[in-house]
This record gives C-alpha cells, structure tokens and sequence, in this order.
C-alpha cells in the first residue's frame, strides 16, 4: 500500500468517526428513540440486500440503497449511518468461486466502506435538508404526508450517489495510474443505475410498508427486492454472453490466419490500457474494447491463400486483404448494440496525415477512439512474427512509434502510450 494511500485512508477513518460521533450527539437530544428491534430489523435488511448484489468486472450494482434511503425516511441520519456501515461490514458476496466476508476481507478495506458509508449518509442527509427540508421523519410522526419526503429522497439519493463516486474515485485514484476523474466517470454511472433507477423506487416502498404495516408487512419489500435483483442479474448476464460472443467471433479470425493467433485480445488489452489512461469514459472504453477484439473480423472475407501467404504479398494481393476494413463494417452494420463499434473497425487503418485507406481520413476526421486502436494494433503488428518478418525489438517498435507521432498515429496517443510504456504498465 502506498503513501498516498495510507493518508487517504486515515483521512476516511478520522472524518468518519468524527462525523458519526457528531451524528450520535444529535440523535441523543431527540425525545423518542428509535426502537432497538427496529433497528436490527434493518441491519439484517442491510446485509441481506448487499449480500444480493451483482458483480460486473470491477465493479457491482447493489440494492442494497433501498434499506439506505428507507432507513433515512423513517429513523434520519444518525440510525442510518449505523445500518448501513453494519450492513457493508457482515456482508457475504461472492467473487468468482469464493465467498467474500469480513472475516476473510482485510480490515482496512471493511473500515473503508464502513467510513465511506458513514460520510456519505452525513453529507447527503446534510446537502438535501439544506436544499429541501425534511418536515420530520416518519417514524417519529404518524400525521406526516409521505410525499413531503418524496423531494427530500430524490435530493438524497442524488447526493449519494455522487458523494460515494466521489469517495470510492478518490481511493482507487491513490492505487492506480489513473486519474480521479478517470474512476469517478466510471463509477458514478454505475452507482446512479443502483440508486435513482432502482434503489430510490424500492426504498420509498420499503418506507411505506414499514411506516403502514410494521416489520412484518416490510417483510413483503422481499418481493420486488428479489425481482430487481433478477432483473440485475440477467442484464449481467446477457452483457456476460454477449462478451463470450465477441470473444469467441475474434478468435474465430485469429484462428483463421495462424500468424496472428491471439491477437486480437492483445490488441483490446492494450486499447483498453490507452482508453483508461487518456480518461475516457466507461462507455468509450467498453466500445473501444469490443472494437478493438473486432477490429479484424472482414479478414473472415479475405482467402486464407493471402493471409497464410509465407511472403509479402504483391500489389493485387495487397488491395484484397485491405478490404477486410470495409468487410468488417458491413458485417457488424445494423447491429444495434455495435454501432459504436462501425466506424472504429472501419477506419482502424486510416492514418492521422490522411495516407491510410479505405477513405483516406485524416485528423479530426476519424473518431479518438480509432486512433486509439489502430495504434494498438500496429504495435502489435510490430511486436509479433509475420510470414514476411520476425517480430520487431521493442527498442525499435517505440522508436517506430515515436517517429509516426503525427504522421500514423494521434499524436496525443502516442504520448499516452509512450508513457504506459515507460512507467512499466503496458
């Protein structure tokens, strides 16, 4: 763990204690207290509802908000903080085959969530009451309209979901090359999708049961908490299938032409490195690196004498194989989750002086994100034997590189590049 780390994190743990100690003040001054039962009602709420939450590469979408914004309409700030840090800390998850738990999570990383958890429900509570007064929790009134708190929870989750982003950003930034506006862009739609979408319509219908009908009418909030969670889990796993296919096209051509045997997932790992260091949002990155494993499917088109071809290939040979560029548009055209792909697969070959082919675009012309690629698999290109040709030295290849900044490739990606090359990352 680095420096900036461990400062970052000792920030989190003292403004954490200090602010829920705040909290605690508060809370002691009010005239009714919140039950006991009603408490550990909603802890058991909290950890079962981050417990069902779905994982999704690095990250996950939790409805686990609804026992959160619940908890703030009925008991306020203080009880929530408390719920919801006991729920993040006795979660159980699962990351691939094992079951993740606080006994077996690192202590810094529980006390993490469990602070990052805590400030967030301070500062939201603290920002949506400044711009929108609550009229007074509903546990502690049975005349209160519910939809006097309706403003308040949309301000609230709002501020969340931000605030957590912001939170979570700022930690991965310290770890990582990445800047913080790089994981904040990423995180927050994530976090907005599990909290306005669905946690926020679930939470104000916890509320409501357990304001009307109790523990035991809330116990039927189970019902669309189940359902979003399945509703989760097969977006999840349809982007998962989705995946493979992609996978599983590209592997088709990199087995089609021997010499370029992985190719392709070399190509989107790499891109995807670029995409990430020059701060790309989350969905340029996932279109970059679904092109990027794409790039090549027209060579589906080209005859395996040319690809296989053990020697240069003369000018007729040449003009063929340059027609995968265009096969592979026409092939993922009208593909609607691909249309972000089109262009990148099109014009991976054209170059930033306007010298490449199949339109002979230049500059501004062509999206960032193709540069992106086609540097990416250029250099791959370089760095792997060819029928023609050993693989290039690496010395040789960044020199390459360097030399075509502005002429090949964007100049703004060669540096980026250069950089990942020369802090060890790529």
């Amino acid at each position: 763990m680095g420096k900036q780390t461990k400062i970052y994190l000792g920030f989190i743990y003292i403004l954490g204690s200090a602010l829920l100690y705040y909290l605690f003040k508060g809370y002691t001054l009010l005239d009714v207290q919140v039950s006991s039962l009603h408490i550990a009602f909603f802890m058991a709420l909290a950890i079962v509802t981050e417990s069902l939450q779905v994982g999704y590469r690095d990250t996950s979408i939790s409805i686990g908000f609804a026992v959160n914004l619940a908890a703030y309409t009925l008991f306020g700030p203080f009880v929530t903080a408390i719920i919801v840090s006991v729920g993040f800390l006795f979660r159980i998850t699962k990351k691939g085959d094992q079951r993740v738990h606080f006994l077996n999570t690192p202590w810094f990383k529980s006390l993490f969530n469990a602070m990052n958890m805590i400030i967030c429900v301070f500062l939201a509570s603290l920002f949506s009451e400044f711009i929108y007064p609550v009229p007074q929790y509903l546990y502690f009134s049975e005349t209160v309209d519910f939809m006097n708190l309706l403003i308040p929870g949309v301000f609230y989750s709002s501020f969340f979901a931000v605030i957590n982003a912001a939170l979570v950003g700022g930690l991965f930034s310290t770890m990582a090359p990445n800047s913080f506006k790089h994981y904040f862009k990423e995180l927050i739609g994530m976090t907005f999708l599990s909290t306005l979408s669905i946690g926020m319509f679930l939470g104000l219908i916890l509320s409501v049961l357990f304001n009307s009908l109790g523990v035991t009418g809330s116990l039927l909030f189970f019902l669309p908490i189940l359902y979003a969670r399945y509703t989760f889990k097969l977006y999840v796993d349809m982007k998962d299938a989705y995946l493979v296919t992609i996978r599983a096209l590209a592997s088709s051509m990199d087995a089609k032409d021997h010499y370029t045997l992985g190719h392709s997932e070399r190509v989107s790992e790499y891109s995807e490195a670029i995409a990430r260091k020059m701060n790309l949002g989350y969905d340029e990155v996932e279109n970059i690196r679904t092109a990027a494993l794409l790039h090549d499917i027209g060579k589906i088109g080209v005859p395996d004498t040319i690809l296989n071809k053990p020697g240069r290939l003369n000018e007729e040979e040449y003009k063929i194989c340059q027609r995968h560029a265009e096969i592979g548009h026409s092939i993922v055209h009208g593909i609607s989750y691909l249309n972000k792909c089109e262009e990148i697969i099109r014009s991976h070959h054209e170059r930033y002086d306007g010298k490449g082919y199949p339109d002979g675009l230049a500059g501004d012309k062509i999206a960032l994100e193709t540069y992106v690629v086609a540097l990416a698999d250029a250099y791959d290109a370089m760095s792997s034997d060819r029928p023609y040709r050993t693989a290039l030295p690496e010395e040789k290849i960044l020199s390459i590189i360097a030399e075509e900044r502005g002429f090949q490739f964007h100049p703004n990606v060669v540096d980026v590049f250069l950089s990942l090359k020369k802090d060890g990352t790529l």
